[in-house]
């Protein structure tokens, strides 16, 4: 997403973030409503190019937008919709994409409100590392075609609905029937880091050869938090093949301190 359409994305956040106290206990309508708007202008090239026209008018974009959803969307639903269209975008697709970031973060001040949020994170975590390991449910749940979106969902609702909190089910529902630029596995990290930065907090994925003791957990968490200057959500993947040392993903660099990195750079040297 381009500048233009971030900043437009980041106004409408802060219309959802203001309007929080005062529908707390309806954020569950909200992003149900965000999420329906979403596919709505999806669905709706046409919709979409007239709502982020930049020929147009914000005042004559939020009167389209009042008089196609007003009557069946949350008031702070329609807010928000009215301050993503009175602002620009750069792709008219960056509209719905902008409404579904914002309705994820409905679910998780959902999540918050019912002091859920860790919880939700760390659901979306398991099931992301339950993925990677199981390609033929990666595979299923990964099926790029639009029409089987809902049976994907379906699918999702069969295997989760008793494992995971109503929240975390609804959004990987939401990653797999209409995974971002057609990644299921990026949508759920994407997902992860936006509820960690949610809590103030840098999502910190370790890859590690075996289990970690608590005191390496504690001692890894204090290292990492000193380095970012903030606290940290640290989830730990075990990935034998390692063989010794940790690999440290964030969302803007990998630092691999593995014996396996190691071998490779080896081999690189005794080969060149």
């Amino acid at each position: 997403m381009r500048a233009s359409s971030a900043a437009t994305r980041e106004a409408g956040r802060k219309v959802l973030k203001d309007g929080v106290p005062s529908a707390w206990q309806q954020m569950q309508d909200v992003a149900s409503d965000l999420f329906s708007v979403a596919d709505l202008v999806k669905q709706n090239p046409g919709l979409a190019r007239a709502l982020t026209d930049p020929a147009r008018s914000a005042e004559d974009k939020v009167a389209l937008a009042k008089d196609v959803f007003s009557e069946k969307t949350h008031p702070l639903a329609q807010a928000i919709l009215n301050e993503l269209v009175s602002g620009r975008f750069s792709s008219e697709n960056d509209l719905s994409h902008a409404l579904e970031d914002i309705a994820s973060d409905g679910q998780f001040y959902w999540a918050a409100s019912e002091g859920k949020l860790e919880q939700v994170a760390q659901e979306l975590f398991n099931v992301t590392q339950l993925l990677q390991k199981e390609r033929e449910l990666r595979n299923a749940l990964s099926d790029s075609s639009e029409s089987r979106a809902s049976r994907r969902a379906q699918l999702v609702q069969t295997l989760f609905a008793h494992a995971v909190s109503p929240q975390a089910l609804t959004l990987l529902q939401r990653a797999s029937a209409y995974p971002r630029e057609g990644s299921l596995l990026a949508t759920l990290r994407r997902y992860a880091q936006r509820a960690s930065q949610l809590r103030d907090r840098k999502l910190v994925t370790v890859e590690a050869p075996q289990e970690l003791e608590p005191a390496q957990l504690e001692r890894l968490h204090n290292i990492l938090r000193n380095r970012y200057g903030r606290d940290v959500d640290l989830n730990v993947s075990i990935v034998p093949s390692l063989i010794g040392g940790l690999r440290i993903h964030t969302s803007s660099h990998i630092t691999d301190g593995t014996v396996r990195n190691a071998l490779a750079r080896t081999r690189e040297r005794l080969a060149g």
